[in-house]
């Protein structure tokens, strides 16, 4: 787990994760997953092309048992699975949650149990029309660690041409 995360919410309930197939009209690099806990379900779609990104959709089953703590669960869940693509694939992730759900606009800003908690959210607001945007990168680290890798090279690269200058003359 990255330390720019929280970390994982403890007693939270159970969640189901079913990794489903592409579809067939998905580009290459897609991953779709549901997530399920007590009456909450999350779909979530993780595209991991040029520039990777992730969508989620939480949803209500009337019919299930409601469990206090299931939003917070399968959305801890998702983070979780987020973190961990992002380090194998060594790509940054970017997650974007929109709502305009008053319910969840709570939930979002929550720093105990919610979504601020579970995602350290790199930038949260409302626009004009009261949608709220959060916004998070997973696998941050990794973009940092390129620039780094790519600007050392760049110097060495300089001071070796600069070295050979010197050796010549």
């Amino acid at each position: 787990m990255a330390t720019e995360r929280i970390g994982t919410l403890v007693g939270l309930p159970e969640v189901a994760v079913i990794v489903e197939e592409p579809h067939k009209f998905d580009p290459p690099s897609t991953h779709r997953f549901k997530l399920k806990s007590g009456n909450k379900r999350l779909a979530m779609f993780v595209h991991l092309g040029k520039h990777p990104y992730t969508a989620t959709a939480i949803s209500t089953n009337e019919n299930a048992i409601k469990i206090p703590g299931a939003t917070s669960a399968v959305y801890q869940e998702a983070a979780d699975i987020l973190e961990e693509i992002a380090q194998q694939h060594g790509k940054p992730i970017r997650y974007d949650l929109a709502t305009r759900n008053d319910v969840m606009k709570l939930w979002a800003r929550d720093q105990v149990r919610g979504g601020a908690a579970i995602f350290d959210w790199d930038s949260i607001g409302e626009d004009s029309a009261g949608t709220l945007i959060a916004k998070k990168t997973f696998g941050k680290e990794l973009s940092l660690k390129r620039r780094v890798i790519g600007l050392f090279r760049k110097k060495s690269s300089n001071f070796l041409n600069s070295s050979s200058d010197i050796i010549a003359s």
